[in-house]
């Protein structure tokens, strides 16, 4: 500070280093210096108070103040001379009761340079009526489609309460009361939200929403059209179906006679080729899904036997015989033909004596068998020469040469006019191989059905002789004999002769031949038989 003046009453401070603030004078203006800068803080003043206000118990109330100063200003409403925390604004606003009736409330405005209280402001709250308040807000409903869905809520006031009901912020007509209720829930009311407006002559209030879920309704099985009888043609498959309404997913299972049928589990079903046992058999289906199930009336299956051409015999689960003319008891020819139902199956046909009532009883047998091919039975088993393939309603053309004597048989197929070779010297089957005769053509279908025809009987054509067991060479002491024997087969009767160094002995004509006694010029002879019948020797 350079120097203190005092001239006509005004004291000036004059500050001799630049940025000091001056004190203004007491004209309130700022001495002139280029040293110096000059600012004046105004502490607040009210400008306008606040006002008290009259209320009915439960609605809002606002105060507020105006104020004028250097700012920032700075406000702490307090209620009866007590701050109220937080409350730090030009106005102040709360939720008033009874116990409200009389408060009075003020507000400080501060600033650096000072502070100005307002006047208190009387709150008068009117007991008389009470603003509605909400005491049980509504509760989200979970529903399934088709069902009633009920919203309530619980509000506490002076009567009369007034109620409104709003489904997404919009009004619902006529829905006045403190319940509301959807008698009939569609998908649609899905997230669909509710609440309600409550009021009464001093207020009003909405309630928090609450929300719908509809899921879809399980619609339970119903059958539309029930499965029908079928009547089939022995040898054919049957089919049934069903058809029903209902929410998917739709399970099915067919029964037979009551018991459930493996693997039948979609809305249709087809029989395996029909026999003669399931004749009289009763179809029904269970459909479910999660809502639960429903059996169909049963459904009868007939089974008919098929028309036969006249002089057949059809076999299905059950023998078919067919007598010969006369019992067979030599070498004899029989021919006929068969016709499988379905390929592959297990179907035979022989000779017996007497009606065959078993596979055991058959001394010679063809077969279509199970892998779909043709074959015979030779002793214990079935063979076939070459793999001879059948298909289904095909008629094969069998052959069957016998020769009871040797109990033995060929068997021949003919396919497209070709004679084909099942098999060719075959034994006759071991419960059979001494059978003396045969007077019976038996046939039996186990799966399926197997049709005999055109069943003849004819001489079989001679079989030229083949020798199955040759001699054998024999070493003897001079003055023994020595015995050759010979076997062979083909058509009866078989002739034979013995030769010796390749001349006939007289009288060697039997399957055996024993020499006389040796002598030492019988050493290395050579023996041999000629064997012969009409077709050959």
């Amino acid at each position: 500070m350079r120097n203190f003046k005092k001239s006509s009453g005004v004291a000036i401070l004059v500050f001799a280093l630049s940025g000091t603030v001056a004190q203004a004078g007491p004209n309130g203006h700022c001495p002139r210096s280029k040293f110096a800068t000059c600012g004046v803080t105004q502490a607040p003043a009210i400008t306008t108070q606040p006002a008290s206000q009259t209320i009915t118990a439960g609605q809002p109330v606002a105060f507020s103040v105006a104020a004028s100063g250097t700012g920032p200003l700075t406000y702490q409403w307090k209620r009866n001379g007590a701050a109220i925390s937080g409350a730090n604004q030009a106005s102040y606003s709360t939720s008033t009761s009874t116990s409200d009736n009389g408060a009075q409330f003020s507000a400080t405005v501060s600033n650096s340079a000072g502070a100005a209280t307002s006047n208190a402001a009387v709150l008068t709250v009117d007991p008389s009526v009470v603003a509605p308040s909400i005491t049980a807000q509504p509760s989200s409903v979970n529903v399934t489609a088709g069902q009633s869905a009920s919203f309530s809520i619980a509000a506490s006031g002076t009567g009369p309460l007034a109620y409104q009901w709003n489904r997404n912020g919009a009004a619902i007509n006529g829905a006045n009361s403190s319940s509301y209720t959807i008698s009939a829930t569609v998908v649609g009311d899905n997230s669909a939200q509710f609440s309600a407006m409550v009021s009464n002559s001093a207020g009003s209030i909405a309630s928090a929403p609450a929300t719908l879920s509809v899921t879809a309704a399980v619609v339970a099985p119903s059958i539309t059209s029930q499965p029908l009888s079928q009547t089939v043609t022995q040898g054919q498959a049957a089919t049934f179906s069903v058809a029903s309404t209902g929410t998917a997913p739709m399970t099915y299972q067919w029964s037979r006679n009551g018991a459930a049928i493996a693997g039948a589990n979609s809305s249709t079903y087809t029989t395996p080729v029909t026999t003669s046992s399931d004749n009289g058999s009763q179809f029904a289906v269970s459909v479910s899904n999660s809502a639960g199930s429903l059996t169909s009336g049963a459904a009868a299956l007939t089974v008919q036997a098929p028309a036969l051409p006249s002089g057949c015999a059809l076999s299905s689960g059950t023998w078919a015989n067919s007598s010969l003319p006369q019992a067979q008891m030599d070498t004899f020819r029989i021919s006929f033909d068969a016709t499988p139902s379905v390929s592959p199956m297990d179907g035979v046909t022989g000779l017996s004596f007497g009606p065959a009532a078993a596979y055991t009883d058959l001394a010679t047998a063809v077969r279509f068998n199970s892998t779909g091919t043709i074959d015979a039975v030779n002793g214990t088993t079935f063979s076939a020469a070459s793999a001879i393939p059948f298909t289904a309603g095909v008629a094969y053309h069998f052959i069957l040469d016998v020769y009871i004597s040797t109990h033995t048989y060929n068997a021949y197929v003919v396919i497209n006019s070709t004679q084909t070779v099942i098999g060719s010297n075959l034994a006759f089957r071991s419960t059979q191989a001494t059978a003396a005769a045969l007077s019976n053509l038996g046939s039996m279908a186990a799966a399926g059905t197997d049709t005999i025809c055109n069943i003849a009987l004819s001489a079989a054509p001679a079989t030229a002789p083949a020798i199955t067991t040759q001699p054998l060479s024999q070493s003897v002491t001079a003055g023994q004999t020595a015995t050759f024997s010979v076997t062979a087969t083909g058509t009866a009767t078989l002739n034979y002769q013995w030769l010796k160094n390749g001349a006939p002995i007289s009288a060697a004509t039997s399957s055996s031949y024993t020499t006389p006694a040796t002598t030492l010029s019988d050493n290395n002879t050579q023996f041999s038989v000629a064997v012969s019948n009409a077709a050959g020797s």
